[in-house]
């Protein structure tokens, strides 16, 4: 989640976190990963499918949908809720 009201600012800081993010998967070899995210995410979306033609396994969890799933995510963040612009 990224706090700010310029939507143009949202939208780079969560590509930008997407292309590290596949930029890790690449450098992890076999290591089972986690996705955590939500359906009406279009970088879910992109990330479930990126996995699929990598042929990656991976456990996904709804953060919308899953209350522990919540949780888990946060303690991996630090507690973090979210990225400030």
């Amino acid at each position: 989640m990224v706090r700010c009201d310029y939507i143009p600012r949202i939208q780079e800081v969560q590509a930008s976190i997407y292309h590290i993010v596949r930029e890790l998967v690449e450098s992890w070899g076999g290591a089972m990963l986690e996705l955590y995210g939500t359906t009406r995410c279009a970088h879910t979306l992109e990330m479930r499918e990126w996995l699929e033609w990598q042929r990656r396994d991976c456990v996904e969890y709804n953060v919308d949908a899953d209350a522990r799933a919540r949780q888990r995510l946060r303690h991996l963040k630090g507690g973090q809720r979210s990225v400030r612009c």
